[in-house]
Formats: structure tokens, C-alpha cells, sequence
């Protein structure tokens, strides 16, 4: 084989050869890391697991509570708007009538 020239091809078929070319370096990288990362946690020390179920639990945990906690914060928030609208303001019908004679003088300028 004299040697694949590739500048000489058309560049559709060497966007092809690039694309093929990084997705076979790819799969090789992934794949000896998937080897190594294998092979260093079987080698890894009983407390060294058990730090990582800890780990877990502590996330497990954190999520949990956070779920929790926006729980309620919504709850709290669907009942404020129930709360403001049984308030009610009482007006007395003296005020009532102050309060239309002021409307009705603004509304005559």
C-alpha cells in the first residue's frame, strides 16, 4: 500500500473518516477506563466501601430533606393566599357616606 492521501479526497469523505476516527479513539478511552475503573474498585478496602454507603446515605438524606423542605414551603404558600381573603375590613356607614361625598367632589373638578 503506497499510503492513503487523504487532502486529496472530497471532503464529505473525510469529515467521514475524521467522524469515524474520533468515535474509535473514543469508545477505546471509555472502554479502558471502564477496565481500570473495574479493577480499582475490586481492589478497593472494605472501609473505603463503607465510606461511600455513608456517602450515599448523606446524599440520600440531603435530597430527601430538601424535598421535604420545598414540600412545605409550598403548602405555606397555597394557604397564605386562603388566609388574606376570609380577613375582611368593616366599614363603618358613616365612613361610607364620607367616603362617596370625597368621590363624588373629585370626580365633579
Amino acid at each position: 500500500m503506497a499510503g492513503l492521501n487523504l487532502q486529496n479526497l472530497p471532503e464529505p469523505t473525510r469529515k467521514k473518516i475524521f467522524i469515524l476516527a474520533v468515535v474509535l479513539l473514543m469508545i477505546t478511552i471509555v472502554g479502558l477506563w471502564l477496565i481500570t475503573l473495574n479493577q480499582s474498585l475490586k481492589n478497593q478496602t472494605p472501609k473505603k466501601n463503607q465510606n461511600l454507603e455513608i456517602l450515599q446515605n448523606d446524599l440520600f438524606n440531603l435530597f430527601k430533606s430538601t424535598g421535604d423542605g420545598l414540600g412545605q414551603i409550598k403548602n405555606e404558600l397555597s394557604q397564605e393566599p386562603k388566609q388574606n381573603s376570609t380577613s375582611s375590613i368593616e366599614i363603618s356607614p358613616q365612613d361610607l357616606e364620607q367616603l362617596k361625598q370625597k368621590i363624588i367632589e373629585n370626580s365633579n373638578k
